[in-house]
């Protein structure tokens, strides 16, 4: 029986069909199911792909929660957290200093609901230190689901914050708990 001879990336025995290789991508009428794709072609589409989505990533990762915030409010909304309690609601701010004047202590800090109330927060967190002042404040508050019925909006210093700009209860899912790092929810 004469040798195997080698053709490409196909075999061929002396008398019998020629046998391909499943899923090659070499060109010609050898190669597998990527017939006519190019390797070159194929790489390209491949990275533009990846920077696309890195692109996205980055955009999505940098983005400001409000693109417009108050400076007289002297602080940014960095995301916004609700979690289910039972028929409730706990939504917490958290919040960073946008310049250099420092919180006032003594102004009022109220969230202006969707449904009409004015609320004051059931529980705040500063961090920072005696040198650089309140970098940053966390502040919670008690909802119902009357609250959810338009945007909500925060009171603080001077200024006002758009905490939320849709109306409804947004979908929790399974946990129960969702972070937002936009004011669109």
């Amino acid at each position: 029986m004469p040798p195997e001879r080698c053709l490409g990336d196909s075999f061929q025995t002396s008398g019998g069909p020629a046998t391909v290789r499943p899923f090659s991508f070499a060109s010609g009428p050898a190669g597998g199911s990527f017939r006519g794709v190019n390797r070159r072609l194929f790489r390209a589409f491949l990275l533009a792909l990846l920077l696309g989505s890195s692109a996205f990533v980055v955009w999505s990762w940098f983005r400001p929660y409000d693109r417009s915030a108050d400076p007289a409010a002297r602080y940014r909304i960095q995301a916004a957290e609700l979690t289910s309690d039972h028929s409730y609601f706990w939504l917490m701010l958290h919040l960073k200093r946008a310049g250099e004047a420092d919180h006032d202590l003594t102004a009022p800090v109220r969230l202006e609901t969707g449904g009409g109330r004015s609320l004051e927060p059931a529980d705040i967190t500063f961090a920072g230190s005696e040198e650089t002042g309140i970098g940053e404040m966390w502040f919670r508050f008690w909802l119902e689901k009357d609250d959810f019925g338009g945007p909500m909006r925060l009171h603080l210093n001077e200024g006002t914050l758009v905490v939320r700009t849709g109306d409804g209860v947004p979908a929790l899912g399974g946990s129960g708990r969702r972070v937002f790092t936009t004011n669109h929810w």
